[in-house]
């Protein structure tokens, strides 16, 4: 299987690569997208530091999905990271290549290359525990965000511990702290012979420290070698020095002979290594702290000459010549040796919450004394973090709303007074959090202008596993970091900004932002997940998540037709959804707004994971209504229960302790934890706050439930001070400014501010004359849709006719509880009824129904 077959392959979505070498160009510009072609949705890349610098000053500017969509990331040793590894991964098995191509064009295409791949099927248990061997060995590489990937792979369901614990003489090399690859196959091989090694190799060393250790550890005598003389650092007396009958068969550079292949040939049988150990000292035989590489390598313990056939035509001993003949005594000159950075570099990212800077660098002997970043044009001090100094943070960037990965100039002074600089690209840890559900929230954006049975089929199912995700909670971590914790944070309540002034600000956004998201200084707050379906679109859903015009050059690479696929869209005619398609979308959301905010769930879910949760009911709603899937009145319910639900309900929970609303128990069970500060992040940042008012203006109210019911929505949400605890005007608008362009929303804002104080003076005023009003309207007649109120139980809406009398029961849905309960007629009083005969509560109800006539 060809590499670019392998990516292409689907149904694989987790990728994890190995490289010595890599070109972010040249990934991003074939190798990733033949990977999202095969469902690709997390990829994490681990290079090596020493080969990476220059290619990642070239790619500045140019690359768009580097620290986006993909993570690539350095060991943290400072041992060479030269194997090579692609390894795809999902619930139905796994893929597995090993050769000796690194991830540049080079690797892919110009060289002579060499490479294996077999597929990982979960009813093969000895196929499993080496895919399990595989990953384990992998692990100790990965650091920071991308230490989840192994764990991720390893918690897939088809691999279980019992898999894992199989003994299995699996037939993987792979270098580590304990062992080097001779020491490996010394022990697998133990008692063998063999007579003659044939090879392949994309360089050496001086003396043919490998050859030497073949010769003693299994009696090898003779060595034919294919390489090209310009890579080879043998040495002519070093060779000579050998008890070993050395030949040479000398290749071109053009193509580059990159492969690494050994064929051990013995009286009885046979056997083949290959993968990215090249013939040296450093491959094979020294240790990771001692100038020792990491290599995988595939071992083939019996093998027939006639399988391998192609590659010994190569190793055809009449091309063979002399070493005298090839090499000279004195050896190739050393290249200079290479200056170890006075800094290295393991992660520079945002975070995904908060947005601050954080820089981790690897311990070193050399102490630091200041750290600046210089990212788009401007200048950030960061601090350390930690008593090692390895840990540094800033406050938030002011990223420029770009297409391209962002770069940024690491200045580092040392208390030696001197000055180190790198170019290190920028993880936007909130855009890689969403990678791995990202092609599904895309599924879903097209429930909004879904077309054929197969892509609602499609969406149905992704809506599903969405689901799942958000309850599960793997996708959503919590943050490792933020703001620190202020003394007495257990007890703290939210120092909100004044919505008033929130709401001034909005209001001067200039229309050149309606309908653009604004280009230029940033300072932006992260759009997590599910909530990017609330700030898009609907009609105009993303076809894909790549740039349809990176490949357009580029005669060799199967073109994404996306203008086609767009034209082709807009003119085709869209398909009704089936009503089983219907039904199903409705009993999912019905069991997703129940579990949601059930008890067990509020208990026990991360403040990230609640976000989500509130969001994806208002979001199916939205796109669901537009697109034909539910009716005004269902998408008004849905949006109407979630936000009671999430403002209003009475919750009391295990220890007897009450609660208004879903939001207020979280973000109390966060302050108990004393990690209230994260919560402030995550639900206090101004986007939750926008989100739920562009909401309410996406729903046709007035042929449903009336602008009385989103006005109490619109009070609840301006009269709850964690969603607006952090929020900043200019960032708000920096994210979503784009729709606050439209004169709707920023006059529903203002309403809410006058509409939120009118609510509390229309209860004020009913509970004072409850006993008086409710005896008044005995023998009148409750209307459905009617609001009703009781001081218990705060405001209700009637559901059906009924007249108001004694022993008559009549069903109310409750914004306290979110529910449908059913109540004597005469419980509550009718506030229609009552404003009716009492001048104060008609004037506060037509407030409340008409703020901008006021």
């Amino acid at each position: 299987m060809n590499p670019r077959a392998f990516c292409r392959e689907e149904g694989y979505e987790t990728a994890l690569i190995l490289t010595y070498s890599f070109d972010p160009l040249f990934f991003e510009r074939i190798v990733l997208r033949d990977l999202w072609t095969g469902g690709m949705n997390e990829c994490v890349v681990v290079a090596d530091q020493h080969a990476l610098e220059d290619a990642i000053v070239r790619a500045a500017g140019q690359v768009r999905y580097l620290g986006r969509r993909y993570r690539l990331i350095t060991p943290l040793g400072d041992a060479r990271q030269h194997a090579k590894l692609m390894l795809r991964a999902g619930p139905s098995g796994a893929l597995v290549w090993v050769g000796s191509g690194n991830l540049t064009f080079g690797g892919w295409g110009d060289n002579k290359e060499l490479a294996t791949a077999w597929r990982i099927d979960p009813a093969d248990r000895l196929a499993v525990a080496l895919f399990a061997a595989l990953v384990e060995n992998i692990a100790p590489l990965l650091h920071g965000g991308a230490e989840q990937m192994a764990k991720k792979l390893l918690d897939l369901p088809w691999l279980s511990n019992s898999n894992r614990t199989i003994p299995t003489d699996y037939g993987v090399l792979f270098s580590n702290k304990e062992e080097t690859l001779s020491t490996q196959l010394a022990q697998r091989w133990k008692g063998r012979r063999f007579h003659t090694i044939k090879l392949l190799t994309g360089s050496t060393d001086e003396r043919g420290a490998f050859l030497e250790w073949a010769a003693h550890t299994f009696g090898v005598k003779k060595a034919l070698i294919g390489l090209n003389p310009e890579n080879s650092a043998f040495n002519l007396n070093m060779l000579k020095k050998l008890s070993m009958d050395i030949q040479i068969i000398p290749m071109p550079a053009n193509p580059m002979p990159h492969a690494k292949f050994y064929y051990f040939e013995g009286k009885k049988d046979s056997a083949v290594i290959m993968g990215s150990a090249n013939c040296s000292a450093a491959a094979w035989l020294a240790p990771l702290n001692a100038g020792g590489n990491t290599e995988l390598a595939v071992v083939y313990d019996h093998c027939e000459p006639k399988q391998i056939g192609a590659i010994l035509r190569i190793l055809d001993k009449k091309a063979a010549v002399a070493i005298e003949d090839v090499f000279e005594a004195t050896g190739k000159e050393k290249p200079p040796t290479e200056e170890k950075a006075a800094v290295r570099v393991l992660e520079f990212s945002a975070h995904g919450v908060t947005g601050d800077l954080r820089l981790v660098i690897a311990p070193s002997k050399k102490k630091i004394a200041r750290v600046t970043a210089f990212l788009d044009d401007f200048e950030y001090e960061l601090a350390a973090h930690d008593k090692d100094g390895c840990v540094f943070t800033g406050g938030r960037p002011d990223l420029m709303l770009k297409t391209s990965t962002h770069f940024a100039r690491l200045v580092f002074e040392l208390h030696d007074g001197s000055v180190y600089e790198t170019l290190r690209w920028l993880d936007e840890e909130n855009e890689l959090a969403q990678s791995s559900l990202r092609r599904r929230i895309l599924s879903i954006e097209r429930l909004g202008a879904s077309s054929t049975q197969s892509e609602q089929r499609q969406i149905i199912n992704d809506i599903a596993e969405v689901a799942r995700a958000i309850f599960s909670g793997k996708e959503f971590h919590e943050p490792d970091f933020a703001r620190k914790t202020r003394k007495g944070d257990e007890d703290a309540t939210p120092q909100a900004v004044d919505p008033h002034d929130l709401v001034r600000s909005i209001e001067q956004i200039p229309e050149r932002h309606a309908g653009q998201h604004q280009v230029g200084q940033g300072n932006s707050l992260p759009i997590h997940g599910i909530m990017r379906l609330l700030f898009e679109d609907p009609r105009n859903p993303e076809i894909q998540d790549f740039d349809e015009d990176l490949f357009e050059e580029d005669e060799t690479v199967i073109q994404p037709d996306n203008k086609a696929i767009k034209k082709e869209r807009k003119t085709r005619k869209q398909e009704e959804p089936s009503e089983t398609f219907k039904n199903r979308l409705e009993e999912q959301m019905e069991d997703f707004i129940e579990h949601a905010f059930s008890l067990k769930f509020l208990s026990d879910c991360t403040a990230m994971q609640f976000l989500q949760a509130t969001v994806f009911p208002l979001a199916i709603a939205i796109r669901g209504k537009i697109g034909n899937w539910i009716d005004d009145s269902t998408a008004v319910d849905w949006v109407s229960r979630t936000l009671d639900k999430l403002l209003n309900i009475h919750i009391s929970d295990e220890n007897g302790d009450k609660y208004k609303g879903a939001i207020d128990l979280i973000q109390k069970r966060y302050a108990k934890q004393r990690r209230f500060a994260i919560a402030e992040d995550i639900l206090g940042n101004g986007v939750l706050w926008s989100a739920l008012v562009r909401v309410l203006t996406q729903l046709n109210w007035e042929e449903t439930k009336g602008n009385l019911v989103r006005a109490f929505h619109l009070a609840d949400i301006f009269d709850t001070p964690i969603l607006y605890a952090h929020a900043d005007s200019k960032a708000i608008l920096n994210t979503v400014g784009a729709y606050w362009g439209g004169e709707t929303a920023k006059r529903l804002l203002k309403e809410a501010a006058v509409t939120a104080s009118h609510v509390k003076q229309l209860e004020e005023c009913l509970a004072k004359g409850f006993p008086g009003l409710r005896e008044q309207q005995r023998g009148c007649e409750h209307q459905g849709g009617d609001l009703v109120y009781n001081p218990k139980s705060g405001f209700g809406w009637v559901k059906e006719t009924a007249r108001i009398e004694a022993k008559r029961k009549i069903d109310i849905y409750l914004r306290h509880n979110g529910e449908v309960r059913c109540f004597m007629c005469d419980f509550y009083c009718n506030v229609y009824l009552a404003a009716k005969n009492t001048s104060e509560i008609n004037r506060l109800l037509e407030k409340i129904k008409s703020p901008s006539n006021y």
